[in-house]
């Protein structure tokens, strides 16, 4: 874990005690601030993590919580928050803090020990995103592309095949072919690599093939470009398909810098065989900048084949977490989610980074809600017959219900956003931003929401 300051906020120290035990007893070293003081500049803390045990009913945490959002000198650093019932206000102290995760309580020492990797692992400088030490501090660009309106409007209005990217657990199950290109040597060389790779490598391999033509399509690419990425986003695997760990892993971690290395120089590989043997030189052309994108090097993104590079780079990272064995995990979707938002996919044009975020939503959105609630919840009938109640419910002439993937900045409100277990996420009248969608969205990946939503209609 990365050296930092541990540090509670002494307002709730009563209510602490647990927490300072789990933290000594794993070795770490506590420090003491206030919430009324600047204290990280005034003590000299050194990469403080701050901590918050709240105790109480829950008018009084809902309080607490407020209160802790509205600490302004705190906000600019990482902040883990337990007590009762808490994860509810997720979405609130995300709106405020760099980064924040909530525990509910009782919890076990586990939770405190994946939460602290977490934030460690979130701010570390992402090995997706190389740059120099001058750029890190630099603001996120994807956020300030997604804050744009007219951008936001544009790839909002684009469906990217989410809710048919679930059921791809095998090619057969994916409907729409179009990501397949035309070129017969190309889909013999396919067969080829689909009679040596494992079942659960080809379903990536065409998953791949399939966000990505998805994703560029929504950037109106020339039509001959868009047939070289169709041939890339397949063939990029040719050399990779005799060790199923590189066409699978999850390579995102920076600790896996030595199979980004391997994987890099069997993609060169693969652009090389592109080139000889089927004379495919757009095609190979592409995979050999993708191979120095998964490699860190430093590629033209102004450049058309290293932006087709960096939608099957996201494409395929993107798929190699949401389907870590075989099966759609709509929990990895909010990890995605999480890597958007705090900027570790800053080596990826942001407006494709936009794109993997629709799609994830449109994903999340056609995810039953019972796959992402615990047990006791997804089998409660009287929570289900109130949800199939609020998606019957009539609508008055001043209303109309909206999908999330749907929402646009001034929509308002006309009944509560709600969770699948009831609890009020967001009152009615609110007018949602940019800034409110994205919260939503993010929330939808990991919280069941009573869907669509029912705004005014104006």
């Amino acid at each position: 874990m990365a050296k930092r300051d541990m540090v509670i906020l002494h307002d709730f120290l009563e209510s602490s005690r647990e927490l300072l035990e789990i933290l000594h007893k794993h070795g770490f070293t506590t420090r003491f601030a206030s919430m009324g003081r600047d204290e990280v500049k005034e003590k000299r803390l050194s990469n403080p993590l701050f901590f918050a045990q709240l105790a109480g009913d829950e008018s009084t945490i809902k309080q607490r919580v407020t209160d802790i959002a509205q600490v302004k000198h705190l906000h600019p650093y990482p902040v883990i928050i337990l007590g009762p019932q808490v994860t509810q206000f997720s979405s609130l102290l995300s709106h405020f803090f760099k980064l924040s995760l909530t525990i509910d309580t009782p919890t076990a020492p586990d939770s405190v020990l994946d939460a602290i990797k977490q934030i460690d692992t979130l701010e570390q400088p992402s090995s997706i995103n190389n740059e120099s030490q001058q750029n890190q501090h630099e603001p996120n660009k994807f956020i300030n592309f997604f804050t744009s309106i007219h951008k936001f409007t544009a790839i909002q209005q684009q469906n990217l095949g989410g809710s048919l990217y679930i059921l791809a657990s095998t090619p057969e199950n994916i409907e729409n072919k179009s990501y397949l290109p035309t070129n017969n040597a190309v889909l013999e060389t396919l067969k080829e690599i689909t009679s040596i790779a494992d079942k659960n490598d080809v379903a990536h391999i065409h998953r791949t093939a399939f966000a990505t033509n998805n994703i560029i399509n929504a950037l109106d690419p020339k039509p001959e470009k868009l047939e070289e990425a169709k041939i890339a986003a397949l063939l990029h695997a040719w050399s990779l398909v005799d060790d199923s760990r590189l066409i699978r892993i999850d390579y995102s971690n920076p600790k896996m810098s030595d199979v980004r290395q391997h994987l890099s120089e069997r993609l060169e590989k693969s652009a090389t065989k592109i080139a000889e043997e089927l004379k495919l030189l757009g095609a190979a052309s592409i995979v050999s900048s993708l191979s120095r994108v998964v490699g860190n090097q430093l590629v033209d993104s102004d450049d058309e084949n290293s932006l087709i590079a960096s939608c099957i780079f996201a494409a395929d990272l993107m798929d190699r977490t949401c389907w870590p064995s075989g099966s759609w995990d709509p929990g990895a979707a909010y990890r995605i989610l999480i890597k958007c938002k705090v900027g570790t996919l800053g080596a990826i044009p942001p407006q494709i980074v936009s794109c993997i975020l629709k799609l994830m939503l449109e994903a999340v959105e056609a995810t039953a809600p019972q796959r992402m609630l615990p047990r006791s919840v997804s089998t409660n009938e009287e929570l289900f017959t109130k949800a199939q109640e609020y998606i019957k419910s009539p609508l008055t002439d001043d209303e109309k219900r909206v999908l999330l993937s749907a929402l646009a900045p001034g929509m308002k409100l006309k009944r509560p956003l709600e969770a699948f277990d009831g609890k009020i996420l967001i009152p009615q009248d609110v007018v949602l931003d940019v800034d409110m969608i994205w919260r939503i969205w993010s929330l939808s990946a990991v919280r069941a929401l009573n869907t669509p939503l029912i705004v005014e209609n104006l």
